[in-house]
């Protein structure tokens, strides 16, 4: 019986070993990366907002205010159908 426990123990235990060595080569090669030449450009361009020597920077405004600076045609209003509850205010009306 002891023996049985102690083999079901070392199983366990195996498994959570296995699971470690993974999890430390999965770290290991995160670590390699954050560590590459790429990761490094990448966070200076994303978070400090860098460029490499020659290259052209294009910020776009956010999407209101382009809603904004947009021309407003009265075309495309007319297009579109009326609201349901329009319509069924006109039929019963």
């Amino acid at each position: 019986m002891k023996l049985s426990s102690a083999n079901e123990k070392i199983k366990r235990e195996a498994d959570v070993v296995e699971s470690l060595k993974d999890k430390k080569e999965e770290i290991q090669k995160q670590l390699e990366y954050v560590q590459s030449q790429d990761f490094i450009e990448q966070e200076a361009r994303n978070k400090l907002g860098l460029a490499k020597e020659g290259e052209i920077i294009i910020i776009l405004p956010d999407e209101e205010s382009l809603k904004k600076l947009s021309p407003r045609r009265e075309e495309e209003q007319e297009l579109l159908p009326e609201p349901n509850w329009k319509r069924w205010l006109g039929l019963f009306l």
